[in-house]
């Protein structure tokens, strides 16, 4: 994207053929990171890029959801866990719902 672009080149950072963010020796593959502190200075921001789309034909009994997420969230965090966060946030709903 030309706006990713154009606000790593004025920062401290170099783009390299492969698309990868270069501040001196340290690369990342993305301009937007969350928690990199040593690429803010490269112009790596941690602002997401947020869209939402509306659902079609969704079921009143259906509870779907789709998790998005960096591998550095994937790194500590296994699927088993998301299911679990999300089933015990979904009972609380429920609890908070019927009291």
């Amino acid at each position: 994207i030309p706006k990713e672009r154009e606000r790593i080149e004025q920062g401290e950072g170099r783009i390299d053929a492969e698309s990868n963010v270069w501040y001196g020796p340290v690369g990342i593959a993305m301009t937007r990171a969350l928690g990199d502190v040593v690429m803010l200075r490269a112009g790596v921001i941690p602002t997401p890029i947020v869209t939402s789309f509306p659902r079609r034909h969704q079921e009143a009994s259906c509870s779907c959801v789709l998790v998005l997420a960096t591998d550095g969230v994937w790194d500590v965090v296994s699927p088993t866990d998301i299911q679990n966060l999300l089933e015990q946030q979904q009972q609380q709903q429920q609890e908070d719902a019927s009291s």
